[in-house]
């Protein structure tokens, strides 16, 4: 009974983790649009490039994140990640011990 308790602590904490991060991207999306779109200096490349982000963004929000990003390359998500200091490995043992490691913080 322990092993299926920790389990469901594990998946509601993954929830809760989703719900998070689709929040912050809607919002991202919110303030890029209204911080950038805007720009009377912006080319019509830059504003496209930029629309399709805000775009992707909404879609991930809602949960439609394989859809939404469908068209870009794997590797340029890889060098986000990279870029953001995560990893491109997510497995039950890393993500829970990532958990552990916030909550000891």
């Amino acid at each position: 009974m322990t092993e299926e308790i920790e389990m469901l602590a594990a998946y509601s904490a993954a929830l809760d983790e989703i719900y998070a991060l689709r929040r912050a991207l809607a919002l991202e999306a919110s303030v890029v649009e209204a911080n950038t779109l805007d720009l009377k200096a912006l080319s019509k490349r830059r504003r496209h490039q930029l629309t399709q982000a805000v775009e992707r963004m909404r879609g991930a929000a809602r949960g439609e994140s394989s859809t939404a990003y469908a068209e870009v390359n794997h590797r340029s998500l890889d060098q986000a990640m990279i870029r953001a200091g995560g990893s491109n490995v997510l497995t039950r043992w890393s993500w829970e011990a990532s958990l552990i490691g916030r909550s000891e913080r």
